[in-house]
């Protein structure tokens, strides 16, 4: 994986998204990864919780703007299309997903910290809403 790094501990499996120099941002790429993962833990038996992170000092910014693979033609397609089969693979995983939030959750960020089973904050995180200054 170029996106995401998995350490695994027993049977928990700590899977971190590597982006640290973007503040973690999503892109196409980095989605892609986290949904072949996602199916591999929903078939790997030995693994029994996964926590979810960012590398550095940002959990994640959201939605890469600045990537020119995130283009979808607006952004109710990116929502269905770019974001919502992973979020939904986080919510249906049998398996429970505790996201660990370092500094922001930002944007469509904090819908990947928020959608999981659990919520562990450090004292200097945040979630940011910026959906709510839209418009």
């Amino acid at each position: 994986m170029e996106f995401l790094n998995i350490k695994k501990q027993d049977s928990i499996a700590i899977v971190s998204i590597n982006r640290p120099n973007a503040m973690n941002a999503l892109s196409k790429d980095v989605l892609k990864e986290f949904c072949s993962l996602q199916e591999y833990f929903r078939k790997d038996l030995k693994t029994r919780v996964i926590i979810f992170t960012g590398e550095g000092d940002h959990f994640s910014a959201g939605a890469d703007l600045s990537s020119r693979d995130n283009k979808w033609s607006d952004t109710e397609v990116a929502l269905n299309e770019g974001y919502l089969p992973s979020l939904r693979e986080i919510m249906t995983m049998p398996k429970p997903i505790i996201s660990a939030v370092n500094g922001a959750a930002a944007g469509i960020g904090s819908a990947y910290a928020m959608a999981c089973d659990l919520t562990v904050m450090s004292e200097d995180a945040y979630i940011l809403q910026a959906f709510s200054n839209i418009g």
